[in-house]
């Protein structure tokens, strides 16, 4: 089968990603350690020798290589686009922060009734694993699946940060 409707895929000229993980890395470091092996191998940069599949990218797609994720931050031209060997690629590692500990709570008016479930797991856990990008603060509303919730307590309570593997979360 062909694909034959549509806009064909764009090459983008440039893209820039935006990394973080346990260890600290300058720009340099996250493009040389992670960026460039992403594109080795079979999946080099369109245009080149050895490239023998691309791999798909968009704005706000969150990659995981080792224990690294890296975010695509932005893209020229925007959408669904291909990495050629003319493309810019700038990579910055995020200084953002990790909580210690967070309190997230939900509205009760939001909880299903007519079924028992886990809130953990049922609902605040495949909300977090599916936003590990994502950067909260103290009082911040989310929605997953329904139910509404609040943050409503973290350490430290002024920052804007993440909810990583190292947070304690009550609920």
């Amino acid at each position: 089968d062909f694909f034959v409707d549509g806009n064909p895929v764009v090459r983008f000229s440039k893209i820039q990603f935006s990394g973080w993980g346990p260890t600290e890395m300058s720009s340099d470091e996250l493009f040389t350690r992670v960026v460039k092996p992403y594109f080795s191998g079979d999946y080099a940069p369109h245009g080149s020798a050895s490239y023998k599949a691309v791999r798909l990218l968009y704005t706000n797609q969150v990659i995981q290589v080792g224990d690294v994720c890296m975010q695509v931050e932005a893209t020229e031209p925007g959408g669904l686009g291909i990495v050629s060997t003319s493309s810019e690629i700038f990579a910055n590692w995020d200084q953002t922060p990790e909580f210690q500990k967070v309190h997230i709570i939900p509205f009760q008016d939001t909880l299903p009734r007519a079924y028992t479930f886990d809130l953990f797991n049922d609902y605040l856990k495949p909300f977090l694993a599916g936003n590990v990008q994502k950067k909260f603060s103290i009082n911040e509303l989310f929605t997953y699946q329904g139910v509404q919730f609040k943050m409503v307590a973290c350490e430290p309570a002024t920052a804007v940060a993440r909810i990583g593997k190292g947070t304690t979360i009550f609920c």
